[in-house]
């Protein structure tokens, strides 16, 4: 999987992610705010879409081993076809994804993505530490993000 820098500024720091308000299928709010101090992988992906729907059972697993040690991986459907219900989408699947719908605003307009799927890694201090148009869900580096993601909330919290 080759992670790169996402929206790396010219002194090479890693960017701010902006902030940033959702919604759930349902209509429930989220914020960024609510995920401050805490790891974070957004996976942006569309229903349509045949890679997003491969990489997304790695990423369930992911969820599901790492979010009692602080890691919350969000999922950010985008670019979607009138009707969609992308969290029924997952859930048909067997997977427990939170998908964050109409993610447009975020995905397009603040972070320039233009394809599917792409997923960045989040610091727990809102920094944007790389990215990743990867879609085999076996590679053994998205254990490794993972990992160092939550080795960061752990320096944050010494």
């Amino acid at each position: 999987m080759a992670v790169h820098s996402a929206h790396a500024q010219e002194n090479s720091k890693p960017a701010q992610m902006p902030d940033w308000v959702l919604y759930k299928q349902d209509g429930t709010l989220v914020k960024s705010s609510d995920y401050t101090g805490k790891p974070l992988i957004l996976h942006f992906w569309a229903t349509w879409c045949p890679y997003c729907k491969r990489l997304q059972p790695g990423l369930d697993a992911i969820q599901k081993k790492y979010s009692e040690k602080g890691l919350h991986v969000l999922a950010v459907s985008l670019k979607e076809e009138s009707g969609a219900k992308p969290q029924s989408e997952l859930e048909s699947r067997g997977l427990s994804l939170q998908t964050l719908v109409n993610g447009e605003s975020l995905g397009i307009d603040q972070l320039n993505i233009d394809g599917t799927p792409t997923t960045l890694f989040i610091g727990p201090d809102g920094k944007i530490l790389g990215s990743t148009m990867q879609s085999d869900p076996q590679d053994p580096k998205w254990e490794a993000v993972a990992n160092y993601l939550i080795g960061l909330q752990d320096e944050k919290s010494d």
